[in-house]
């Protein structure tokens, strides 16, 4: 259902195929087509609790590795506003899979603090593939080693506890300060 162009920088990189399929889509240097495109759900509450019913929350998030139930959750509550996470909610509840290169494609010039979402990181940072993809997988079934080597990166990011808990005030505050009015200032002689 999906084509993703970025893979992320994994430490078993050489030991991935060349090309494989994942659950996860992927936003950066993607495509669709249009009967895939044509599942997607735009009410993250729909999504939220279809996952929820079906009791798929551990596999949606990685094997819990990564967290993007609560993603779904700031979704439906505004603090994000994000279309890749119904994106991939619609794409996980219909089994579908997103296509990877082993090497990424493209990398993502948004981590430099300029983005919408994410603030100045280099966990993203690829060495970007030297060549195209020559071959694709004969079998349409997510890759297991691919799976653990992603699942590995999304634990290596976990920072400890206290410098999440910075992290998410410091976004909340800045969400806050932008809703806020802007007053204007007056000067006097």
């Amino acid at each position: 259902m999906h084509v993703s162009g970025y893979m992320y920088p994994v430490k078993e990189v050489e030991s991935l195929p060349e090309s494989f399929f994942y659950r996860e889509t992927h936003c950066w240097g993607w495509c669709t087509w249009q009967r895939a495109w044509d599942a997607f759900e735009s009410d993250p509450v729909k999504l939220y609790q279809t996952i929820k019913e079906r009791k798929l929350e551990d596999n949606f998030d990685i094997q819990g590795t990564i967290n993007y139930m609560a993603m779904l959750k700031y979704q439906i509550s505004g603090y994000l506003d994000s279309w890749w996470i119904r994106w991939y909610a619609s794409v996980f509840l219909k089994n579908g899979l997103s296509l990877y290169p082993g090497h990424s494609l493209v990398h993502n010039i948004g981590n430099d603090g300029t983005g919408v979402h994410t603030g100045r990181t280099h966990d993203y940072d690829v060495s970007l593939a030297n060549k195209s993809v020559q071959y694709l997988p004969d079998i349409i079934d997510e890759s297991e080693t691919s799976v653990q080597a992603i699942m590995n990166y999304y634990r290596s990011l976990k920072r400890p506890l206290l410098k999440r808990l910075v992290w998410f005030c410091v976004q909340v505050i800045k969400k806050l300060q932008s809703r806020m009015p802007k007053k204007k200032i007056s000067h006097y002689c």
